[in-house]
């Protein structure tokens, strides 16, 4: 911890006092507006207001259409997210927050790079990491992510202490044992707090573009934090697949597979690329990326170089000729699947995985493609997350569970049982694809 960042934080005790009562009612009506009186509308997924849209247009008074199914408005008090403080943006990502899947809000003082936006709502892994590379030492960025909880847990309980909002960065510690410097050669301030509101388990980390954040810069962060909405637990959604509105299909399905042997150890590898689109006209690779163990067969340019594939996941809408993977390895799309997991050896499980690259290091693939060894234990858990364009039907197929249906964005995350992440990737239809792995693992 800075013992410098601590020092502030000490004397925010004082410069930062707890809420008075006219805050907490203030906190309290925003939250009810949000929930009270909301028009049924189609929206985004997601959006990204200013203070003056949000208050005079009103598009941000129903915080559920923030988070909402892209083809409409959400129907009930899902009320997850950021109200934005004057000159603040803020971005969502994630339907409703249930026991397996997160939703993620964003709030900052200056615009996220294009490369933290998809689709207009925020990067879905939760970690903005090209704009925090950039963060300027005035930049602040908040992130938060809401987990329901569906049963009582004494393990959680004491990670996630019951609080009420406002929340106060006074509470929180000036560092996160779980992830790592995001920033190591300039370091970044980082202020972590946990607690359970309203049936949700809600973790907020702070970031400052300096490790000694100003008093004036804590105050900022703490009036945006203050404009933090979580509403009360909404009612339980299927976990593992599920139709959206009239728009869109979700696959959210998490296993526990079984890895190979390679050189005596037991180890996963993820591979990932970005897309290529000459001329802006159809695809020629998709974005994909894999997690594979063991050794595959096949000849080169073979759709069964893929068979030692415990997932894989693409997006955007490939023609007879596009393909996946890179170099020898390459396949048709059309051959292979679009998205895919392994139904031999994988068998399903209801652990909870979270879609984030927190504690990670990477970022963007290049159409050249990138590859990571990571060693394993026996057993690992992989969970896969795909919006895809109806119909989308899972059809096991060559030992796999396949689907043909065009992807519009995926996200694959692998931990092992006892809880180290090992790999998070994402993929999105504009051709963009990210991996990032633990440090433990080796490129090449």
């Amino acid at each position: 911890m800075s013992s410098e960042l601590e020092r502030l934080l000490r004397e925010g005790r004082e410069v930062l006092p707890e809420p008075d009562a006219a805050a907490t009612r203030r906190a309290r009506a925003r939250a009810l507006t949000a929930l009270r009186g909301r028009p049924t509308r189609r929206v985004r997924v997601a959006a990204m207001v200013t203070s003056a849209l949000v208050i005079a247009a009103g598009i941000g008074v129903g915080i559920g259409s923030f988070i909402a199914p892209s083809s409409e408005a959400a129907k009930g008090p899902v009320g997850l997210g950021f109200l934005p403080e004057p000159g603040w943006y803020t971005f969502q990502a994630g339907g409703e927050a249930s026991p397996v899947f997160q939703t993620i809000a964003v709030a900052s003082n200056l615009p996220l790079e294009p490369e933290d936006v998809v689709a207009g709502a925020a990067e879905p892994s939760g970690l903005p990491y090209a704009t925090l590379l950039g963060l300027p030492p005035n930049g602040v960025v908040v992130v938060a992510s809401f987990t329901r909880r569906s049963e009582p847990s004494p393990e959680l309980d004491r990670l996630f202490r019951a609080r009420q909002l406002p929340l106060r960065l006074r509470d929180g510690t000036a560092y996160d044992k779980y992830t790592a410097q995001v920033r190591a050669d300039e370091p970044l301030g980082q202020i972590h707090l946990r607690a359970a509101v309203n049936g949700h388990d809600v973790d907020v980390t702070a970031y400052f573009g300096t490790p000694r954040p100003s008093r004036g810069l804590l105050a900022s962060a703490q009036r945006q934090l203050d404009r933090l909405v979580v509403s009360s637990e909404p009612k339980p959604a299927p976990a593992a697949a599920r139709v959206v509105g009239k728009a869109q299909s979700v696959v959210d399905r998490t296993y526990l597979c079984t890895t190979g042997l390679v050189g005596g150890l037991y180890e996963v590898e993820a591979r990932a690329h970005a897309g290529v689109r000459p001329g802006g006209s159809a695809w020629k690779q998709l974005p994909f990326a894999v997690v594979a163990s063991g050794n595959s067969g096949g000849r080169a340019n073979d759709p069964e170089l893929l068979a030692n594939s415990l997932s894989w996941i693409t997006a955007a809408k490939p023609s007879s000729t596009t393909t996946m993977d890179s170099e020898w390895r390459s396949s048709l799309v059309r051959s292979s699947g679009t998205l895919a997991l392994n139904g031999t050896a994988c068998k399903k499980s209801n652990v909870r995985v979270p879609l984030s690259a927190a504690g990670l290091r990477g970022g963007a693939a290049t159409p050249n493609g990138k590859k990571v060894s990571c060693e394993s234990p026996r057993r690992v858990l992989v969970r896969v997350r795909a919006t895809l364009e109806p119909p989308a039907t899972l059809t096991a197929t060559r030992g796999f569970l396949r689907t043909q249906a065009t992807v519009r964005a995926a996200r694959l995350a692998v931990r092992t049982p006892s809880g180290k992440q090992l790999v998070y990737a994402n993929v999105a239809d504009s051709g963009k694809a990210r991996l990032f792995t633990a440090r433990s693992c080796e490129e090449g």
